[in-house]
């Protein structure tokens, strides 16, 4: 069973899966038949990143127009804390405009750099007018947090369920001052691992406290899909 969600993102219901344990672990995703793709698909998230394989390209050039978000709520999600953010932030590339409508953290991180695991990678999730996805990802090391994830942690719902207001959000305060990236096609990595979905992975990391990174895991546990096949896949730089 799925459930859409007001952005119109549909995922599987987190009650019918998990990552590890009896209910459905992710290596049994397949089991069910709503979930073959995650084993079928031939471009599945996230992946192990070989920088030696990228090949230069001027199309991965984008900008970003994102605003600060007077009210957005927190809650959690398909075993990720979830931010949902208000319309009128744009990322835009190659001509074409998605609007930022969702942000996910995983813990640690799920796609890699020449099998170098992060802490910590928030996703942020775009469409297009088309329906179109588009997810950036930031990768976090440990360091010192951001006033934005100390807000964020100091209000983490601890439950299913729960949900929390915070005011006066900015997106920005994720974004390194480098937007290089690495770009590709690939899924979503939860069930069902819906294909299609454009993936920009940024080179430049954040820093994260490392407390703050066990506050989550602590309520999600970890939240991180193994790295699929790259198969016959571009990358891009």
């Amino acid at each position: 069973m799925f459930y859409c969600l007001l952005t119109s993102f549909c995922f599987a219901k987190d009650t019918d899966w998990s990552y590890e344990g009896r209910k459905l672990p992710q290596d049994k995703w397949q089991n069910n038949p709503l979930y073959l793709g995650c084993k079928l698909g031939n471009q599945q998230s996230p992946i192990n990143i070989s920088p030696r394989q990228a090949q230069q390209s001027e199309a991965t050039k984008f900008t970003t127009q994102y605003v600060m978000a007077k009210g957005v709520n927190i809650s959690i999600e398909q075993h990720s804390f979830q931010i949902s953010y208000p319309r009128g932030s744009i990322l835009e590339i190659n001509n074409k405009k998605y609007q930022l409508e969702l942000i996910r953290f995983k813990t640690p991180a799920e796609n890699m750099i020449n099998s170098n695991r992060e802490i910590m990678e928030a996703q942020l999730f775009h469409k297009d007018s088309n329906g179109d996805i588009l997810i950036m990802s930031i990768f976090f090391t440990e360091g010192l947090s951001s006033s934005m994830l100390t807000t964020l942690v100091r209000n983490l719902p601890n439950e299913p369920g729960k949900a929390y207001f915070l005011s006066n959000i900015d997106v920005n305060a994720l974004l390194p001052k480098d937007l290089s990236s690495y770009q590709f096609d690939g899924s979503l990595t939860v069930p069902p691992c819906t294909q299609g979905v454009r993936w920009i992975v940024l080179k430049q990391t954040m820093p994260v406290t490392k407390s703050h990174v066990d506050a989550m895991r602590r309520i999600t546990k970890s939240n991180a899909r193994n790295a699929q096949e790259i198969n016959d896949r571009l990358i891009i730089e």
